[in-house]
């Protein structure tokens, strides 16, 4: 048992991982098949991963050090400030010291990974603390993805490593469900990400998606680049989301270090990029003072 640091508090991430576990992941690089250790290894490619504050690092070179002039990254980085933020203000507040989005209540979670399918094997793309195996049969495997993953006491069928969701450290066609709760909003690459989603899932499973979408005017309002910007946006925003919705805008722009996601993406956005890998079916929609959280699964064609 490794003793690692995860958000100011000590808890248990279990290394070495189960050797059922193990045979679940693979080189985010080619895909190839992994040997624990510190470091970890591909054997397939001379690619390796070391062992970081008690996670396995499964991130590609290319993820690891993305170029300071990729606007892409720029805006991720701003978005895992706004998180980490967001996460030490919910923590102090979470049930059972896990965390839930904004708005999305454990029996909604809980009915939608049912839906989906919570048996078998289950990949968490944005696990933090792989807190959500909760919802999973007592005999499904669970693994966490997560590029702050943060350490807690798992049972033996869970484990949580760090990685990308554009390059799931997932060997191909293993998963049965996967779940992406308040998460795609993160993505750098929303695209690429529901591909590798594909790519790991066996024929016939599922995606298990819980996503905030806004308006247009709210998307702009709360994409812009500066402080300042953000601050207009929420005063311009006012006609479409009514005097609450632009006060509530305008309190994050001025609390807000930075953009709280990476994207904002309208309803019809979010089902047209799902509904380019998967079937979509909508299941139920939560509407908010400048949002919208959109339930969904969608089926591997």
């Amino acid at each position: 048992m490794v003793r690692a640091r995860g958000s100011g508090l000590y808890a248990a991430q279990r290394l070495p991982i189960a050797p059922s576990l193990l045979e679940l992941l693979a080189c985010p690089a080619c895909h190839g098949p992994l040997r624990a250790g510190d470091p970890w290894a591909c054997g397939d490619c001379p690619a390796s991963y070391p062992i970081r504050d008690g996670f396995a690092n499964l991130v590609t070179a290319e993820h690891a050090a993305p170029g300071a002039q990729e606007s892409g990254w720029q805006r991720w980085s701003e978005a895992m400030t706004g998180l980490r933020a967001w996460r030490d203000r919910r923590r102090s507040t979470a049930k059972n010291g896990q965390l839930r989005s904004d708005g999305v209540e454990e029996t909604a979670r809980r009915s939608l990974v049912e839906r989906a399918g919570h048996r078998g094997v289950v990949v968490d793309v944005g696990a933090f603390d792989g807190g959500k195996h909760v919802f999973t049969a007592a005999d499904a495997r669970y693994v966490g993805v997560d590029p702050m993953p943060a350490a807690a006491a798992l049972p033996e069928r869970a484990c949580v490593v760090r990685g990308f969701a554009e390059a799931l450290p997932v060997a191909t066609g293993v998963a049965d469900t996967i779940l992406s709760f308040a998460a795609f909003d993160y993505y750098v690459d929303g695209a690429g990400a529901l591909r590798e989603m594909a790519r790991v899932l066996k024929p016939g499973g599922a995606l298990a998606m819980i996503v905030s979408v806004v308006a247009p005017e709210v998307a702009r309002a709360r994409g812009g680049a500066s402080r300042a910007g953000r601050l207009w946006g929420a005063l311009a925003a006012s006609r479409a989301v009514g005097p609450a919705g632009a006060v509530a805008l305008a309190h994050e722009a001025l609390t807000s270090p930075a953009r709280a996601h990476t994207h904002y993406y309208t309803r019809d956005q979010v089902l047209g990029l799902v509904g380019e890998v998967f079937t979509v079916e909508p299941v139920a929609e939560t509407a908010q003072a400048t949002s919208t959280i959109v339930y969904l699964v969608g089926r591997r064609r």
